[in-house]
């Protein structure tokens, strides 16, 4: 008999409360709707947050993303705006000097472990595709997909590139993406 714990996928809370957070900075006569369109566990996590560093269940980050394009009136630009936005806030003055000092090939060589200490149970991220000015980066196994959760991975890994001092870029989806457990995201600057 297999006694191994399972563990449901989690993240932590830090990825859950700054992109509520913004939300409310991008569309302020919009957060109520954005409070009622989540369910009242997930708009208990919002209202009382935990500490940034607790383990939550992962299905509230994606309703959150969910309601966050509901306000945003279906605009995946707007979501993907709300994770550069997020990230930038979510990272500390001295993330930030480290981050600007590496190229972008450095930063999002590191996305993997990034990934694994932030989700828990979530499947996973690898760089599939390397070269100059470039990375293809892999999700697999992710729970709970959407259009709107991939629109954010791409907004977060175009923040990163930008962070590094990269001016203009792009993040596209070149495989899976919309409801699929999966998807390639090709960067480039």
């Amino acid at each position: 008999m297999n006694h191994e714990r399972i563990i449901k996928p989690e993240g932590k809370a830090s990825g859950f409360l700054t992109p509520a957070r913004i939300v409310a900075e991008m569309v302020p006569a919009r957060y109520p709707d954005f409070l009622a369109a989540l369910s009242p566990a997930t708009r208990s996590i919002i209202e009382s947050p935990p500490l940034a560093m607790a383990w939550l269940p992962l299905e509230h980050f994606p309703a959150i993303v969910n309601a966050a394009l509901q306000v945003f009136d279906g605009d995946l630009e707007r979501v993907s705006e709300l994770a550069e936005r997020s990230l930038r806030a979510d990272l500390s003055t001295l993330y930030r000097i480290f981050i600007r000092m590496a190229s972008a090939e450095m930063v999002l060589d590191r996305a993997p472990a990034v990934w694994n200490t932030y989700l828990r149970s979530a499947g996973q991220c690898q760089v599939t595709e390397r070269g100059p000015r470039r990375r293809v980066l892999t999700y697999t196994g992710v729970p709970f997909p959407s259009h709107s959760y991939w629109a954010y991975q791409s907004g977060a890994a175009l923040g990163v590139i930008h962070v590094t001092g990269a001016v203009g870029g792009s993040a596209k989806i070149v495989d899976g993406g919309a409801y699929a457990n999966y998807c390639s995201l090709k960067i480039t600057w």
